[in-house]
């Protein structure tokens, strides 16, 4: 029986909207449930990926916990406002990998080098395994160049969520990450991979 194929999703930027941090003059992911906003057009998005017969799967690095920015239980409670607001519009998730991990910790259990964090394919590898999915025929939507990266390392076809610019287009000669596909917003997604798998 052949295997699945998936569309692997960045969480912070993809599926939530990014938090202006006034005060620190930067933008980040959200820090509290409160604070996180689920992207318009999510629900639509996913349920039109699933339409095309592909499993959706979040692949997030969360250090926040390991740096007391946030509670594991308030991460907890941010996954599920997600999780609500994608099934309120029809949508669901076959799977939610999240990296803990970061070299700078300051909770000694979350302070390690893994190869779970992105940009590593630790994730996605784990994914394929325990979900049966075919990498090779797969798909990893990210609004980063470690989301590129991550990607490449495991053999899935890279679109990066943003714009095409002059400095972006060094960035990315400089990482050596250059995305297969680059869309402006989630929702076109859905067209691209239509167009890409000829699946309709």
């Amino acid at each position: 029986m052949p295997k699945s194929w998936a569309v692997f999703l960045d969480r912070d930027g993809v599926l939530n909207e990014l938090v202006f941090y006034k005060d620190q003059g930067r933008v980040g992911s959200p820090l509290s449930a409160r604070q996180l906003r689920v992207m318009p057009h999510a629900a639509e998005t996913v349920r039109g990926l699933r339409k095309l017969g592909a499993k959706v799967v979040v692949i997030s690095n969360q250090p926040g916990v390991a740096k007391k920015q946030l509670s594991y239980n308030e991460l907890v409670r941010m996954n599920r406002k997600i999780k609500d607001a994608l099934e309120k519009g029809g949508a669901w998730l076959d799977g939610e990998y999240y990296c803990l991990h970061h070299p700078n910790a300051l909770i000694r259990k979350y302070k390690e080098v893994c190869d779970c964090r992105k940009p590593g394919p630790g994730l996605l590898r784990m994914a394929a395994e325990e979900l049966d999915l075919d990498l090779g025929q797969s798909f990893f939507v990210g609004d980063s160049l470690v989301d590129v990266k991550a990607g490449k390392a495991a053999g899935v076809t890279t679109v990066l969520l943003g714009t095409m610019t002059d400095l972006l287009n060094r960035v990315i000669e400089e990482e050596k990450a250059r995305p297969d596909y680059i869309v402006s917003k989630f929702s076109d997604v859905v067209p691209l991979i239509t167009k890409l798998t000829d699946r309709n």
